[in-house]
């Protein structure tokens, strides 16, 4: 056999046709290249996104505690200007109030009814000149309530009952009157008996600055009702005042 012979392809087998022949696929190994990258993308992003937060609560934090008490109040009147016609600063400048504590609620809307839904980091601006008064909510951007100056800033009245001889009871309801607008006389009497020191009476006993307050203007203490007078009703106050002196006193003994 020549060479020739040897490498000469046999033509006589069939050869397989094309469509009978299995294909082969190769499996490719799915890149994780960009799903990695995305979730460290994101990642990145939420931390970003939480230390920005973070240092706007640290950087209002600290922009409150350098600015004054002026500028805190320009500032909520900027803001309130927007959802309520008031007087800029520069036109007045209003007594304004933030309430901080549980207890300030509660005695305010207990004494006042414009401040029925006032609530902790509540704003009250109050225009003397211009005559208005308004309840901010800083948490909600809101107008919570609106209305005059003195509907503001005028609490709820007082009763004082006056236990005084006859001619000094005048004078007494005028002293009473002066210590403040919302102190209203219920009753004026004279004493059942022989008082030779004058004192006033906290009713409720849980009113002992207010007391000590209006006992201050008499010159008198705060104590308990003389023996022998009756309890005045309605008042919250009793301003007794001295009918004897301590000699006849004795002397009568």
């Amino acid at each position: 056999m020549t060479k020739e012979e040897k490498t000469k392809p046999k033509t006589n087998q069939p050869q397989p046709e094309a469509s009978q022949i299995p294909a082969i696929k190769k499996k490719r190994k799915k890149s994780k290249g960009p799903l990695i990258y995305t979730v460290i993308l994101l990642i990145a992003l939420s931390f970003g996104t939480f230390f920005f937060v973070r240092y706007q609560q640290v950087n209002n934090k600290y922009q409150d505690l350098v600015m004054s008490e002026e500028d805190k109040v320009r500032e909520i009147v900027k803001k309130v200007s927007k959802l309520y016609t008031i007087p800029s600063f520069e036109e007045e400048k209003p007594q304004s109030k933030i309430f901080k504590k549980e207890e300030e609620i509660k005695i305010v809307k207990s004494s006042n009814k414009f401040f029925k839904d006032v609530q902790i980091n509540d704003v009250v601006l109050a225009y003397e000149k211009a005559d208005i008064a308004v309840l901010f909510r800083p948490s909600e951007n809101k107008i919570v309530a609106t209305g005059t100056y003195e509907y503001a800033t005028k609490a709820s009245d007082v009763s004082v009952a006056i236990i005084a001889p006859a001619d000094k009871q005048d004078t007494a309801e005028k002293t009473t009157k002066s210590i403040a607008k919302n102190l209203v006389i219920v009753s004026k009497t004279t004493p059942s008996g022989n008082i030779t020191e004058g004192v006033v009476v906290d009713v409720s006993g849980k009113e002992k600055a207010a007391a000590e307050k209006i006992a201050g203007a008499f010159g008198l203490k705060v104590g308990n009702l003389p023996e022998g007078e009756k309890m005045p009703e309605g008042a919250n106050f009793v301003v007794v005042l001295p009918n004897a002196s301590p000699t006849t006193q004795a002397s009568q003994e």
